[in-house]
């Protein structure tokens, strides 16, 4: 997933984690993004496929600062699918205070629009979700905590959250923004869905059991934006740390991006 630098984004990030055992609940109503803001953060925010994104570690923010605040008269929470750049069908969920208890957000994370698209892709571009504090389980109130959760390809194995403590292979699978419009706070995340080290192939001899799966830890596998939910922001790296958007359009977003096993 690329980022690049608008004037009015503050630099922060999500460091990706493991995740809980527990069963599915939640509640939800679709809603959808204007298409001017969809265009938006698909230019600023959707890294280059395969574009290994070196400064990831710049934008790290602690997950006791990923705190609800809801968005709107009815503080709710919105989740917007933004693009993914994915072989995978992943799916994300989310967690309140710690409980265990895993939310349903998208079950199926695939487009016939997206970077890397799917003839049965399930989602549109700038579709989203929205929860009230009374559709979440446990119930959420201003202030809780949230932790967004990616399944990678139906795995029960390959699962990162944003607790960067939790990944079964101790590294870094998100990233993300603060960003205002003028009017709206939004937190965009990019994740980053494959197991392991840059490139690093073969099972993990620090892990057994797992297999590293050839990441191009480039972040772009799954790419949402939130509303209702905020991160303290960290000093924004350089304009010249950040990865440019020349070269998303034409036939890179034709290529598959991975050879999964």
């Amino acid at each position: 997933m690329k980022f690049q630098l608008a004037a009015r984004i503050l630099g922060v990030a999500i460091v990706a984690a493991g995740a809980l055992s527990a069963n599915s609940a939640s509640a939800q109503s679709r809603v959808d993004l204007d298409q001017s803001t969809l265009d938006f953060f698909n230019q600023e925010f959707v890294q280059d496929e395969s574009a290994f994104l070196s400064n990831a570690d710049q934008f790290q923010v602690n997950l006791n600062d990923l705190v609800y605040t809801g968005y709107g008269e009815n503080n709710a929470l919105e989740v917007f699918f933004i693009n993914e750049g994915a072989g995978y069908r992943n799916a994300l969920s989310l967690n309140v205070d710690g409980s265990g208890v895993m939310n349903n957000v998208f079950s199926d994370i695939s487009s016939t629009s997206s970077v890397l698209s799917e003839t049965d892709g399930v989602l549109d571009l700038g579709q989203g979700v929205s929860f009230l504090p009374t559709e979440l389980t446990p119930e959420a109130a201003i202030g809780s905590s949230i932790e967004l959760i990616l399944n990678a390809n139906g795995s029960s194995q390959y699962i990162y959250s944003t607790d960067e403590s939790k990944n079964v292979d101790g590294l870094q699978h998100v990233v993300g923004y603060n960003y205002n419009d003028g009017v709206d706070d939004w937190l965009i995340l990019g994740f980053e869905d494959l197991y392991g080290e840059l490139g690093a192939t073969g099972e993990d001899a620090n892990n057994l059991g797992f297999d590293n799966q050839r990441s191009d830890r480039d972040f772009n596998d799954v790419v949402i934006a939130v509303r209702g939910l905020s991160a303290d922001s960290q000093d924004v790296p350089e304009p010249g740390m950040m990865l440019g958007l020349a070269g998303v359009v034409g036939g890179l977003l034709k290529l598959r991006k991975k050879n999964e096993q």
